[in-house]
């Protein structure tokens, strides 16, 4: 689903061609005991079937949908194996099957690029790396991210899609908030200025573009799209956040990064402007709830200096960050950088991180609110008290 400068497909289709021609739904990703014998033998049939969850009666007429629910001691107990020889096992079945699976008919795919689409994969694999500690998840994540800013970066405007490679359209509210959103994630993980700076161009051009004045809150279409009969200002998530939802605790992500009051008056205007709806319908605005519980909270900076790396998978932060991912911590923003990032572009621009310093040469954590700070430590166990902090 990715395409050659890493940016993410909108879809393939359900069905695909059975050997008879026929198309049929699922056909593609789904199996049956008898494909797995035939592709494995019965021994790696039978560890397939037990780890994949594969059975007679499936869930799409008789095929199943691979999916590994069980832990693995459980499932090597059942085949009467130990963990590790179970593993060593399905390191060698994978790879079989994917090779059966690569010569089927695929299915259709849909190979338009939509940023606001992308900008949720993003973030999801950012968010993923930052936890993690994966650097193929980085990877995904960077690369997409810089081939959807680079239009930006050429003084063009956001596109709202790409064919091909070539920009289509101009972009809608949600391709500038679901970017900017995802700029803020891959900027937690990698410390670059670039995409902070990116990220409040692209919230500064919803401004101009999209907002309404007098009730407050975002349109999805701008003065420079098609004139319709109503000028849709979205007051409901559906399968993917509205546009007011995502700029909303997107605006709140970035006064707590930045310090700049323009994005707490941005923010409180759509929580107002949706504040009704919030009222009447909440789940109808289920993802404004969280930058409702984030406006009425006080946002936790937490800064990391590490003595060597690149953010987040810097190795220094990570007995910090698996702490963190171990946490339930809700309206946090993260900067994991050295004390050279700090002291250039990095910290001009976030000023509760700026003159952040090691302790001892070691990697030194700061939870601070409101760009005050505890006391800095270098001791995971003395971070962790203080995360497990409650506050009113």
């Amino acid at each position: 689903m990715r395409s050659a400068d890493g940016v993410f497909f909108s879809a393939t289709d359900a069905d695909s061609l059975s050997a008879d021609g026929r198309r049929e739904e699922g056909l593609f990703f789904t199996w049956t005991p008898s494909e797995l014998r035939a592709a494995l033998g019965d021994a790696d049939a039978a560890v397939a079937r037990a780890w994949f969850g594969v059975d007679e009666q499936g869930q799409l007429e008789g095929r199943s949908v691979l999916r590994a629910e069980r832990p693995i001691e459980e499932v090597a107990r059942e085949l009467g194996l130990s963990p590790a020889a179970l593993r060593e096992r399905l390191a060698a079945v994978g790879p079989r099957m994917l090779a059966i699976r690569s010569r089927r008919p695929a299915p259709l795919r849909d190979e338009k690029v939509i940023v606001a689409w992308n900008g949720l994969a993003v973030s999801a694999f950012a968010r993923a790396a930052i936890v993690l500690g994966d650097a193929t998840y980085a990877e995904a994540a960077v690369r997409a991210a810089r081939a959807l800013t680079a239009p930006l970066h050429e003084g063009r405007a956001l596109p709202h899609a790409f064919v091909g490679g070539q920009a289509q359209g101009r972009a809608f509210a949600d391709d500038h908030v679901s970017l900017a959103a995802a700029l803020l994630d891959v900027f937690e993980l990698t410390a670059d200025p670039r995409w902070l700076s990116d990220a409040v161009a692209l919230m500064d051009s919803l401004e101009r573009s999209f907002a309404d004045p007098e009730r407050g809150g975002y349109y999805l279409t701008a003065d420079h799209h098609e004139r319709l009969l109503l000028r849709e200002r979205p007051d409901y998530d559906g399968p993917v956040p509205s546009v007011n939802s995502v700029a909303a605790l997107t605006s709140l992500r970035l006064l707590a990064l930045t310090g700049d009051g323009r994005f707490q008056q941005r923010a409180e205007m759509t929580l107002r402007a949706l504040s009704s709806t919030l009222a009447a319908r909440p789940l109808a605005l289920d993802q404004m709830l969280l930058a409702l519980d984030w406006a009425t909270d006080a946002a936790r900076e937490i800064v990391v200096v590490v003595p060597e790396g690149s953010g987040a998978l810097a190795t220094g932060a990570r007995p910090f960050l698996d702490l963190l991912r171990r946490s339930l911590q809700p309206n946090t923003v993260l900067v994991v950088a050295t004390e050279a990032d700090l002291s250039g572009d990095l910290g001009r621009l976030v000023p509760s991180a700026r003159g952040k310093r090691l302790r001892a040469g070691q990697a030194t954590a700061y939870v601070c609110e409101r760009g005050s700070c505890r006391l800095p430590t270098s001791d995971p166990r003395a971070f962790a008290t203080l995360l497990a902090e409650v506050r009113p």
